[in-house]
Protein backbone atom coordinates (compact mmCIF):
# COMPACT_ATOMS: atom_id res chain seq x y z
CA UNK A 1 0.00 0.00 0.00
CA UNK A 2 1.86 3.24 -0.98
CA UNK A 3 -0.32 6.03 -0.61
CA UNK A 4 1.13 8.34 2.56
CA UNK A 5 2.29 11.63 2.95
CA UNK A 6 6.04 10.65 1.75
CA UNK A 7 4.95 8.88 -1.28
CA UNK A 8 6.79 11.80 -3.37
CA UNK A 9 9.27 13.23 -0.95
CA UNK A 10 12.54 12.03 -2.96
CA UNK A 11 10.39 13.35 -6.56
CA UNK A 12 8.71 11.75 -9.52
CA UNK A 13 11.73 10.20 -11.23
CA UNK A 14 12.32 8.59 -8.05
CA UNK A 15 8.53 7.00 -7.97
CA UNK A 16 8.15 5.94 -11.30
CA UNK A 17 11.74 3.79 -10.01
CA UNK A 18 9.65 2.48 -7.24
CA UNK A 19 6.64 1.54 -9.29
CA UNK A 20 9.15 0.07 -12.14
CA UNK A 21 10.63 -2.21 -9.34
CA UNK A 22 7.89 -2.89 -7.50
CA UNK A 23 6.10 -4.56 -10.74
CA UNK A 24 9.49 -6.50 -11.59
CA UNK A 25 9.49 -7.77 -8.39
CA UNK A 26 6.01 -9.55 -8.93
CA UNK A 27 4.64 -7.17 -5.96
CA UNK A 28 1.38 -6.96 -5.98
CA UNK A 29 0.71 -2.89 -5.06
CA UNK A 30 -2.28 -0.33 -4.61
CA UNK A 31 -2.39 3.51 -3.65
CA UNK A 32 0.35 5.08 -6.29
CA UNK A 33 0.67 5.46 -9.59
CA UNK A 34 2.03 7.17 -12.43
CA UNK A 35 -0.90 9.87 -12.76
CA UNK A 36 -4.15 10.34 -11.07
CA UNK A 37 -6.14 7.35 -12.63
CA UNK A 38 -3.37 5.06 -12.18
CA UNK A 39 -2.87 5.90 -8.40
CA UNK A 40 -6.69 5.75 -7.88
CA UNK A 41 -6.91 2.63 -9.56
CA UNK A 42 -8.23 -0.71 -7.21
CA UNK A 43 -6.20 -4.09 -6.20
CA UNK A 44 -8.11 -6.72 -7.23
CA UNK A 45 -7.02 -10.09 -5.82
CA UNK A 46 -8.76 -13.49 -7.19
CA UNK A 47 -8.29 -17.00 -5.43
CA UNK A 48 -9.78 -20.20 -4.99
CA UNK A 49 -13.51 -17.80 -6.25
CA UNK A 50 -12.71 -15.24 -3.87
CA UNK A 51 -12.74 -12.00 -5.15
CA UNK A 52 -11.06 -8.58 -3.05
CA UNK A 53 -10.44 -5.92 -3.80
CA UNK A 54 -8.12 -3.23 -1.63
CA UNK A 55 -8.51 0.48 -2.14
CA UNK A 56 -5.90 3.28 -1.02
CA UNK A 57 -5.57 6.86 -0.17
CA UNK A 58 -3.87 8.87 1.70
CA UNK A 59 -4.42 12.68 2.71
CA UNK A 60 -3.40 15.34 0.35
CA UNK A 61 -0.12 16.38 1.26
CA UNK A 62 2.50 16.95 -1.05
CA UNK A 63 3.30 13.58 -2.92
CA UNK A 64 -0.21 13.63 -4.43
CA UNK A 65 -0.97 12.20 -7.63
CA UNK A 66 -2.26 14.69 -10.42
CA UNK A 67 -4.37 14.11 -13.71
CA UNK A 68 -0.47 14.17 -15.49
CA UNK A 69 1.46 13.76 -12.23
CA UNK A 70 2.62 10.77 -10.30
CA UNK A 71 1.94 10.47 -7.02
CA UNK A 72 -0.08 8.63 -4.06
CA UNK A 73 -3.66 8.41 -4.33
CA UNK A 74 -5.86 11.29 -2.68
CA UNK A 75 -8.52 10.92 0.28
CA UNK A 76 -11.48 12.14 -2.24
CA UNK A 77 -14.28 11.04 0.17
CA UNK A 78 -17.15 11.29 -2.85
CA UNK A 79 -14.61 9.62 -5.63
CA UNK A 80 -13.93 7.23 -3.30
CA UNK A 81 -17.63 6.27 -1.62
CA UNK A 82 -18.63 5.75 -5.73
CA UNK A 83 -15.49 3.21 -6.40
CA UNK A 84 -16.81 1.46 -3.38
CA UNK A 85 -19.70 1.53 -4.25
CA UNK A 86 -18.82 -0.16 -7.92
CA UNK A 87 -16.54 -2.62 -6.65
CA UNK A 88 -18.47 -3.82 -4.02
CA UNK A 89 -20.65 -5.22 -6.47
CA UNK A 90 -18.70 -6.73 -8.16
CA UNK A 91 -16.28 -8.19 -5.19
CA UNK A 92 -16.53 -10.15 -2.52
CA UNK A 93 -14.62 -7.93 0.06
CA UNK A 94 -13.85 -4.58 0.05
CA UNK A 95 -10.89 -3.66 2.23
CA UNK A 96 -9.99 0.30 2.06
CA UNK A 97 -6.95 1.68 3.89
CA UNK A 98 -6.23 5.15 4.64
CA UNK A 99 -3.05 6.96 5.62
CA UNK A 100 -4.37 9.93 7.50
CA UNK A 101 -5.14 11.71 11.02
CA UNK A 102 -3.21 14.30 13.48
CA UNK A 103 0.03 12.22 14.85
CA UNK A 104 0.25 11.46 18.49
CA UNK A 105 -3.68 11.89 19.01
CA UNK A 106 -5.19 8.46 20.55
CA UNK A 107 -8.38 9.65 19.40
CA UNK A 108 -9.70 9.90 15.91
CA UNK A 109 -11.05 13.54 14.64
CA UNK A 110 -14.64 14.06 14.06
CA UNK A 111 -14.35 13.93 10.47
CA UNK A 112 -11.80 10.85 10.58
CA UNK A 113 -15.24 9.25 12.08
CA UNK A 114 -17.76 10.37 9.71
CA UNK A 115 -15.93 9.60 6.48
CA UNK A 116 -14.60 6.11 7.16
CA UNK A 117 -18.35 5.57 8.34
CA UNK A 118 -19.13 6.56 4.91
CA UNK A 119 -17.09 4.01 3.57
CA UNK A 120 -18.52 1.35 5.72
CA UNK A 121 -21.83 2.30 4.61
CA UNK A 122 -21.07 2.36 0.83
CA UNK A 123 -19.83 -1.18 0.94
CA UNK A 124 -16.91 -1.13 2.68
CA UNK A 125 -16.08 -4.37 4.20
CA UNK A 126 -13.20 -3.12 6.65
CA UNK A 127 -11.84 0.01 6.98
CA UNK A 128 -8.46 0.49 7.95
CA UNK A 129 -6.19 3.68 9.33
CA UNK A 130 -2.55 4.51 9.61
CA UNK A 131 -0.55 7.33 10.05
CA UNK A 132 -1.03 8.84 13.29
CA UNK A 133 2.19 7.43 15.08
CA UNK A 134 0.11 5.90 18.29
CA UNK A 135 -2.73 3.11 18.60
CA UNK A 136 -6.89 4.17 18.12
CA UNK A 137 -9.34 2.48 18.82
CA UNK A 138 -11.58 0.14 17.05
CA UNK A 139 -14.85 -0.04 16.22
CA UNK A 140 -17.48 -2.65 14.87
CA UNK A 141 -19.86 -0.56 12.99
CA UNK A 142 -22.63 -1.90 11.21
CA UNK A 143 -20.61 -5.35 11.11
CA UNK A 144 -17.66 -3.52 9.57
CA UNK A 145 -14.59 -2.86 11.32
CA UNK A 146 -13.06 0.34 11.16
CA UNK A 147 -9.35 0.49 12.84
CA UNK A 148 -8.75 4.33 13.79
CA UNK A 149 -4.96 3.74 13.96
CA UNK A 150 -2.57 0.81 14.02
CA UNK A 151 0.31 3.08 15.61
CA UNK A 152 3.94 2.20 14.58
CA UNK A 153 5.22 -0.71 13.25
CA UNK A 154 8.62 0.22 13.41
CA UNK A 155 9.74 3.55 13.94
CA UNK A 156 12.95 3.67 16.09
CA UNK A 157 13.50 7.14 17.21
CA UNK A 158 15.36 7.88 20.82
CA UNK A 159 13.48 10.08 23.23
CA UNK A 160 9.84 9.14 22.40
CA UNK A 161 7.05 8.44 24.55
CA UNK A 162 6.05 4.85 24.92
CA UNK A 163 3.15 4.69 22.85
CA UNK A 164 5.56 5.43 19.89
CA UNK A 165 7.15 1.88 20.53
CA UNK A 166 3.40 0.16 20.67
CA UNK A 167 1.12 -0.50 17.94
CA UNK A 168 -0.63 -3.41 16.40
CA UNK A 169 -1.34 -5.40 13.84
CA UNK A 170 -4.75 -6.98 12.96
CA UNK A 171 -5.46 -10.27 10.93
CA UNK A 172 -9.17 -10.00 9.63
CA UNK A 173 -11.27 -13.61 8.49
CA UNK A 174 -13.56 -12.58 5.79
CA UNK A 175 -16.36 -14.62 4.09
CA UNK A 176 -18.95 -13.94 1.63
CA UNK A 177 -20.89 -12.78 4.42
CA UNK A 178 -18.71 -10.36 5.48
CA UNK A 179 -16.20 -10.37 8.20
CA UNK A 180 -16.23 -13.83 10.03
CA UNK A 181 -13.74 -12.91 12.71
CA UNK A 182 -10.46 -9.87 13.94
CA UNK A 183 -7.88 -10.51 15.85
CA UNK A 184 -5.53 -7.90 17.42
CA UNK A 185 -1.89 -8.84 17.82
CA UNK A 186 0.24 -6.02 19.84
CA UNK A 187 3.70 -5.66 19.22
CA UNK A 188 6.63 -3.01 19.99
CA UNK A 189 9.91 -2.56 19.18
CA UNK A 190 10.93 -1.29 23.09
CA UNK A 191 13.65 -0.53 24.36
CA UNK A 192 16.49 -1.45 22.58
CA UNK A 193 15.01 -0.92 18.69
CA UNK A 194 17.05 -3.66 17.73
CA UNK A 195 13.23 -5.78 16.14
CA UNK A 196 9.74 -6.20 16.65
CA UNK A 197 8.11 -8.46 19.13
CA UNK A 198 4.65 -9.71 20.54
CA UNK A 199 4.35 -8.61 23.54
CA UNK A 200 4.14 -10.77 26.51
CA UNK A 201 1.24 -12.71 27.45
CA UNK A 202 0.67 -10.12 30.33
CA UNK A 203 1.43 -7.10 28.38
CA UNK A 204 -1.10 -8.38 25.63
CA UNK A 205 -3.70 -8.38 28.27
CA UNK A 206 -2.92 -5.02 29.20
CA UNK A 207 -2.49 -4.05 25.88
CA UNK A 208 -6.35 -5.10 24.93
CA UNK A 209 -7.63 -2.77 28.05
CA UNK A 210 -5.53 -0.22 26.51
CA UNK A 211 -7.03 -0.58 23.39
CA UNK A 212 -11.03 -1.17 25.14
CA UNK A 213 -10.18 2.15 26.70
CA UNK A 214 -9.10 3.59 23.52
CA UNK A 215 -12.53 2.38 21.56
CA UNK A 216 -14.98 3.66 23.82
CA UNK A 217 -15.38 7.14 23.12
CA UNK A 218 -16.32 6.20 19.30
CA UNK A 219 -19.37 5.43 20.70
CA UNK A 220 -19.76 9.03 22.10
CA UNK A 221 -19.88 11.98 19.52
CA UNK A 222 -20.12 14.13 21.45
CA UNK A 223 -17.16 13.11 23.85
CA UNK A 224 -15.15 12.63 20.84
CA UNK A 225 -15.85 15.87 19.29
CA UNK A 226 -14.64 17.26 22.83
CA UNK A 227 -11.22 15.43 22.64
CA UNK A 228 -10.42 16.94 19.48
CA UNK A 229 -11.83 20.68 20.61
CA UNK A 230 -8.78 19.73 23.68
CA UNK A 231 -6.16 18.64 21.11
CA UNK A 232 -7.07 21.63 18.26
CA UNK A 233 -7.33 24.20 20.78
CA UNK A 234 -3.92 23.03 22.39
CA UNK A 235 -1.84 22.53 19.59
CA UNK A 236 -3.73 24.80 16.90
CA UNK A 237 -1.40 28.17 18.17
CA UNK A 238 1.91 27.01 17.20
CA UNK A 239 0.31 26.03 14.16
CA UNK A 240 -0.91 29.48 13.22
CA UNK A 241 2.36 30.57 14.03
CA UNK A 242 3.67 28.96 10.63
CA UNK A 243 2.06 31.76 8.93
CA UNK A 244 4.80 34.19 10.38
CA UNK A 245 6.70 32.66 7.13
CA UNK A 246 4.35 33.71 4.70
CA UNK A 247 5.91 37.45 4.96
CA UNK A 248 8.09 38.12 1.98
CA UNK A 249 6.29 35.20 0.03
CA UNK A 250 6.68 36.80 -3.56
CA UNK A 251 10.19 36.93 -3.19
CA UNK A 252 10.70 33.49 -0.91
CA UNK A 253 9.02 31.74 -3.95
CA UNK A 254 11.66 33.02 -6.08
CA UNK A 255 14.53 30.28 -5.09
CA UNK A 256 13.97 26.60 -4.36
CA UNK A 257 15.21 27.07 -0.37
CA UNK A 258 12.63 30.21 -0.35
CA UNK A 259 9.67 27.64 -1.78
CA UNK A 260 10.44 25.02 0.63
CA UNK A 261 9.95 27.34 3.33
CA UNK A 262 6.51 28.32 2.38
CA UNK A 263 5.55 24.77 1.82
CA UNK A 264 4.26 24.13 5.28
CA UNK A 265 1.77 26.75 5.17
CA UNK A 266 0.41 25.18 2.07
CA UNK A 267 0.39 21.52 3.74
CA UNK A 268 -1.80 23.19 6.33
CA UNK A 269 -4.20 24.47 3.92
CA UNK A 270 -4.90 20.95 2.16
CA UNK A 271 -3.98 18.42 4.42
CA UNK A 272 -7.27 17.69 5.51
CA UNK A 273 -5.88 16.61 9.28
CA UNK A 274 -4.02 20.20 9.51
CA UNK A 275 -6.71 22.06 8.06
CA UNK A 276 -9.91 20.41 10.10
CA UNK A 277 -7.54 21.28 13.13
CA UNK A 278 -6.81 24.68 12.24
CA UNK A 279 -10.70 25.24 11.55
CA UNK A 280 -11.59 24.11 14.92
CA UNK A 281 -9.07 26.40 16.21
CA UNK A 282 -10.33 29.38 14.64
CA UNK A 283 -14.13 28.31 15.96
CA UNK A 284 -13.19 27.98 18.94
CA UNK A 285 -11.25 31.45 19.17
CA UNK A 286 -14.65 32.65 17.54
CA UNK A 287 -16.95 31.47 20.23
CA UNK A 288 -14.61 31.98 22.73
CA UNK A 289 -14.25 28.32 23.82
CA UNK A 290 -10.35 28.38 23.75
CA UNK A 291 -10.20 27.72 27.01
CA UNK A 292 -12.61 25.78 27.69
CA UNK A 293 -11.64 23.44 25.33
CA UNK A 294 -7.96 23.65 26.43
CA UNK A 295 -8.96 22.45 30.04
CA UNK A 296 -9.98 19.27 28.88
CA UNK A 297 -6.66 18.00 27.61
CA UNK A 298 -5.24 16.10 30.90
CA UNK A 299 -8.57 13.87 30.02
CA UNK A 300 -7.06 13.23 26.60
CA UNK A 301 -3.90 13.11 27.87
CA UNK A 302 -4.94 10.55 30.66
CA UNK A 303 -6.53 8.37 28.15
CA UNK A 304 -3.63 8.35 26.19
CA UNK A 305 -1.36 7.39 29.10
CA UNK A 306 0.32 3.31 28.48
CA UNK A 307 2.49 4.25 31.71
CA UNK A 308 0.79 0.99 32.98
CA UNK A 309 3.38 -0.97 30.60
CA UNK A 310 6.10 -2.06 32.14
CA UNK A 311 9.85 -3.09 30.20
CA UNK A 312 8.87 -6.32 31.87
CA UNK A 313 5.89 -7.14 30.62
CA UNK A 314 6.98 -5.57 27.03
Amino acid sequence: TLANNHTGDHGEDALLETLQRIDDAGICRVGAGKDLEDANRPLVIEKNGFKLTVINAAEHEFGSAGPHKPGAAPLAPFHLIKTIRETSAQSDAVIVIIHGGNEYNPVPSPRMVSTYRAFADAGATAVVNIHTHCPQGIEMYNGVPIVYSLGNFYFPYDGRQLAWSLGYSVTIGFSRDGVGSLQVHPHTFAPDNTRVRLLSKAGTATFAAYLNKLSEPLSQPALVQKYFEAWAGTRGESMVNTYKKAENWQEKAKTPEGLFELMPIRNLLTCEAHHELLSTFWRLVEERRLDEAKAFMPELEKLADVSEFSNEMI
